[in-house]
């Protein structure tokens, strides 16, 4: 862990081996792994260290850690429904929970700059066609 958190993944991932050969179905051990393949690699990656265990039975929706990992490594997939149960127990799913609707917000303002974009061009077209009739009308 500590390995981990000061950004060794490949340390990380050595000395975790060690551990997972003792403890092959450690939900701790495999999680960390997962995060160390995430930093890698990428959440595919990570999705699929966690496979490991659901194969072997493990009820990975009942590990509070596990089932906010996995929301991250997906990119915030169903971020809504499981990080709000999960801010009292994780202080990394508030982060995580706020950073999501921050980009669905960013997501909405940028919908609405592009639409207004459009509406505004639009707009000024339609202006400088009346502007041209007009225009036309007066010199016939």
């Amino acid at each position: 862990m500590c390995y981990y958190k000061l950004d060794y993944y490949d340390v990380s991932l050595e000395i975790l081996a060690v551990y997972l050969q003792s403890h092959p179905e450690s939900p701790i051990g495999v999680n960390l792994k997962a995060c160390n393949h995430f930093r890698l690699y990428n959440g595919k990656a990570a999705e699929a260290e966690l496979k490991f265990l659901s194969d072997k039975g493990v009820n990975l929706q009942g590990n509070e850690l596990i089932r906010h990992n996995t929301v991250v490594f997906s990119n915030g997939e169903l971020a809504l429904q499981v990080l709000p149960g999960l801010v009292d127990s994780i202080p990394e799913a508030r982060l995580n929970l706020v950073s999501t609707l921050r980009s669905d917000v960013d997501a909405l303002a940028r919908s609405f700059y592009v639409t207004n974009g459009w509406v505004h061009l639009v707009s000024s077209c339609l202006d400088n066609l009346l502007l041209e009739a007009r225009s036309h009308q007066r010199g016939h």
